[in-house]
This record gives structure tokens, C-alpha cells and sequence, in this order.
């Protein structure tokens, strides 16, 4: 189990990290050199971004869990009709859910980029 939390928690998050931190400083490098650094972060738009970015992973994982969980309380019913027809309700509304988070984390994805400089 730790080693399933490794790999596809801690390791990509250290890796993302060296490299964000590796583009940022050598962006700002650039943008010092070039005279185009401003008083605040160059890079505030990527930054702002990217903890949208979490903020939708985040919010995509509940709804799947959601999903999960409505599964769950459907496969338990055992013919109840009020636990089925709650348990389609909780599906159908984390698929909508996820949809919208989904478009969402595009639209933000590609605004990210145009403000973002190169």
C-alpha cells in the first residue's frame, strides 16, 4: 500500500515540483535578464493556475468517490426501492458533477495557457 501511495502520490508531486520550481527559476531568470520582471511574481497567472488545477483534481476525486459510494448503496439495496431510486440519484448527479468539473478544469487549462507567457 505505501508503495502505491509512492508512486502515484509523493513521486509525481517531488518530481512536479523540481520541475515547476526549475521553470519558474529559469523563467525569472530570463524575465530579469531581459528587464521584463515585474514587482510581483512574472509567473502569478501560472501559479494561480496551478492551484486551480489542484482545486479541480481535488473536486474530481470527491465526485468519483461519490460515484463509488452510489454504487455501493445500489448494490446493498437488496430490492429496497427507496435506497435504489437514492442511489441513482447520487449517481446521476456525481456524473453531472464530474462532467462539469471536467469542462471546467479544460476552459481553466486553456485560459492558464493564453495568460501565461512563454
Amino acid at each position: 500500500m505505501k508503495l502505491l501511495a509512492y508512486i502515484f502520490f509523493i513521486k509525481p508531486a517531488i518530481a512536479g515540483s523540481t520541475a515547476i520550481n526549475g521553470f519558474i527559476n529559469s523563467t525569472t531568470n530570463t524575465a530579469e535578464r531581459s528587464g521584463l520582471a515585474q514587482q510581483n511574481s512574472p509567473y502569478a497567472e501560472y501559479i494561480i493556475g496551478q492551484y486551480i488545477n489542484n482545486l479541480l483534481n481535488f473536486l474530481g476525486v470527491a465526485f468519483i468517490v461519490l460515484i463509488v459510494y452510489g454504487g455501493i448503496l445500489w448494490m446493498t439495496a437488496a430490492g429496497n426501492d427507496q435506497r435504489v431510486e437514492k442511489a441513482k440519484k447520487i449517481i446521476i448527479n456525481s456524473t453531472i458533477g464530474l462532467a462539469i468539473i471536467l469542462l471546467s478544469k479544460m476552459i481553466s487549462l486553456f485560459i492558464v495557457e493564453i495568460l501565461t507567457p512563454i
